[in-house]
């Protein structure tokens, strides 16, 4: 907003007005038009409050203002002498309107003190009724304070909410202090938090995802209050445990992945033995599990965590929850490569779904199968099973019930159908599909679902040579990471940029960036991604002439993938084996393990691999008596693509076969 622009409004005109009184030079600018604005709004544009804020000018900085008008040192800062004694300070101004109120409306606003964020009626109902004051006699309190101004309201989303301005509520709070009420008025308002919480979550799915509910999560400072207030004075500790339960998928919800450890590890250290076991318990232990896994990246912990709340949740026979937890389990397995593990998981998941007969259960089931599918390298059929995520299934107790990491499971089986789409040699379709799958996460708009996408889909855009798009996407999802505290994100976001540097032809960035990335994936058992970034790592470490650790590091790859279920990634792992030892070790058989590469990838349905591993074998073969079969080979390869003629790799084939010796049948050429 313009100097001008701001000048338009008379509490900015009338702060300036008063500065200039205190401070002649003083000048409205776009450095302190901000904080201008933020005092007026904080004080609610009151005359008396913006006279007094602003007399301060000469002594204070405007963002020293700003935040003393929240506390009690704003109440004495005094105005003009001449002035009425109700008008020298603010802290004369609010005693003299309390002293108008009766004892209802008094006993109601040094109550309220304990909110510190917008709250509703029934919450101000919850927390001042107690003694004489019945909800009716409350509310109608209320509506008074807000007539005079005590208490400031606004109306959006179909709801009302309250506040107390910064001043008020420090003169509030000093009231409520000397009244002794304030234990049992804070009490209050961390019992009605966590029956809002818990309220809300067992609902409506629609009243969770729409627009009141992003209402609701305004009250955030109030359910962080609450919890403090708890910890420090509450000496029954089954409250503790069972606010820190229910704040859990709240904190999930908002992405808050630290306060969701640092209070679901609360809630389970304060458990009494009457908990354990319970409810209370699995909801712990589900919020950390998920919180340890998708946040800290504190692989361990989470497995133990996961675990044991699906334990209680077969336990409690609640196939809500089972299904909630198989899923999560489902990708932590995937993230630690065991992929059969993770398959027997989205196995049972579907038993579970089918005994249901919930279409939301079964719905999540394929989505964790077609995942599965494709990260065993089965693409056919997981293209077939990811393609039905495109439509959502209707609302469910399984929505309601599972909360975080439903839509999760959604846009990562649609991640696996992009990478499958390329994989079986549909690039064209993969492109198109790829900027929907992002569409979809965006909509969506929860910050995990949209790290998955980016972290899931920037690899297929490096596979078509599009170097320009997948930079973007991993600037965004490097600066995602950060903003929402995902450290496993962060560091993919680091190993796609190291490999797209290596693409440019800078091995030396590149290396160093993997070593990096490689370590962290290691420590954090995040086998998936360390699989895909061992093919780079070691084609890396041979551009710098370090062979023996190239080899290593893919046969250590190789090894893995063997023992945890071969992966999609091991035809390409393979192929990286037969190109080291091709371009460095002649002696060694690279032929064999080069064709082993195109057999793989020909059992998955992997038309792209196996362009790629006769490409390599071509280039083996180039003056052998084998570079007639070998061409032959890439030719019948590439004729099986019907799309996709623009992208890296089939423009490297084209251009093989083109410079080959034997003649480029007339099919190719009309692609061409």
């Amino acid at each position: 907003m313009s100097a001008a622009a701001a000048l338009s409004y008379p509490a900015v005109e009338l702060f300036i007005a008063r500065a200039r009184a205190a401070l002649p030079q003083f000048q409205l600018t776009a450095n302190n038009g901000p904080h201008i604005a933020a005092i007026c709004r904080s004080v609610a544009g009151i005359p008396l409050a913006i006279e007094l804020a602003a007399g301060r000018v000469g002594t204070l900085a405007l963002p020293s203002i700003a935040q003393l008008l929240d506390t009690q040192f704003a109440l004495t800062w005094p105005g003009r002498r001449t002035a009425a004694e109700r008008h020298r300070t603010l802290g004369g101004a609010i005693a003299w309107a309390i002293d108008l109120l009766n004892e209802d409306e008094r006993a109601v606003l040094r109550r309220l003190a304990v909110f510190s964020a917008p709250f509703t009626l029934e919450a101000a109902q919850c927390v001042a009724c107690g003694g004489d004051i019945s909800p009716a006699a409350a509310a109608t309190a209320l509506w008074n304070l807000v007539a005079r101004s005590l208490v400031s309201s606004s109306c959006a989303d179909g709801a009302t909410h309250f506040w107390l301005l910064g001043v008020t509520r420090a003169f509030a709070s000093r009231m409520l202090e000397e009244s002794g009420e304030s234990i049992l008025s804070a009490q209050r308002h961390a019992i009605f938090f966590c029956e809002f919480l818990e309220s809300t979550y067992a609902g409506s799915t629609e009243t969770i995802r729409g627009a009141v509910w992003h209402s609701h999560a305004a009250c955030l400072a109030n359910v962080r209050s609450a919890l403090d207030w708890t910890l420090r004075h509450e000496s029954d500790t089954k409250l503790i445990s069972r606010l820190a339960a229910a704040a859990g998928p709240f904190f999930l919800d908002l992405s808050l992945l630290s306060d969701c450890v640092h209070w679901a590890q609360i809630g389970l250290d304060a458990l009494d033995q009457s908990q354990r076991g319970s409810l209370c318990e699995l909801e712990l232990q589900a919020s950390l599990g998920l919180s340890l896994f998708f946040g800290r990246g504190g692989l361990e912990q989470a497995h133990s965590h996961l675990n044991r709340a699906l334990q209680l949740a077969e336990e409690h026979r609640d196939p809500y929850n089972q299904m909630r937890l198989l899923g999560a389990l489902n990708i932590f397995h995937h993230r630690t490569g065991d992929l059969r593990e993770a398959l027997r998981l989205a196995e049972t998941a579907e038993l579970v779904a089918t005994s249901l007969g919930d279409p939301a259960c079964l719905a999540m089931a394929n989505w964790l199968l077609g995942t599965s599918m494709h990260l065993l390298g089965d693409h056919a059929t997981a293209r077939r099973i990811c393609e039905r995520a495109w439509s959502r299934p209707p609302l469910s107790n399984l929505v309601k019930r599972v909360r975080f990491g439903f839509d999760d499971h959604r846009v990562r089986s649609l991640c696996a159908l992009v990478r499958s789409l390329w994989l079986l040699g549909n690039a064209d379709e993969a492109r198109s599909t790829a900027t929907r799958v992002l569409e979809e996460a965006e909509k969506f708009g929860h910050p995990i679902s949209l790290a998955i996408v980016l972290a899931g889909i920037a690899p297929v855009w490096l596979w078509m040579g599009e170097w320009e798009v997948a930079q973007t996407y991993i600037t965004r999802l490097t600066e995602h990471a950060a903003q929402h505290s995902m450290s496993i994100h962060g560091a993919v976001a680091g190993g796609l940029q190291a490999q797209l540097a290596m693409e440019r032809g800078d091995h030396a960035a590149g290396l160093v960036g993997l070593h990096e990335v490689v370590d962290v994936l290691q420590a954090s058992r995040f086998e998936t991604f360390r699989t895909y970034f061992a093919e780079r790592f070691a084609r890396a470490l041979a551009a710098l002439g370090r062979m023996d650790e190239a080899i290593a590091v893919v046969d250590c790859a190789l090894r893995s993938n063997e023992a945890q279920g071969r992966s999609f990634m091991f035809p390409e792992l393979l192929r990286a084996k037969g190109d080291l030892l091709a371009a460095h070790l002649p002696d060694r058989d690279a032929d064999a393990v080069l064709r082993l590469s195109f057999e793989q990838a020909r059992c998955q349905g992997a038309l792209a691999w196996q362009l790629r591993a006769a490409m390599s074998l071509v280039q083996l073969h180039s003056s052998s008596n084998q570079a007639q079969e070998m061409q032959l080979l890439l030719r019948n390869t590439y004729a099986q693509f019907t799309e996709g003629f623009g992208t890296r790799d089939l423009i490297l084939a084209r251009r093989a076969l083109v410079a080959g010796p034997y003649k480029t049948p007339l099919k190719l050429q009309a692609r061409r």
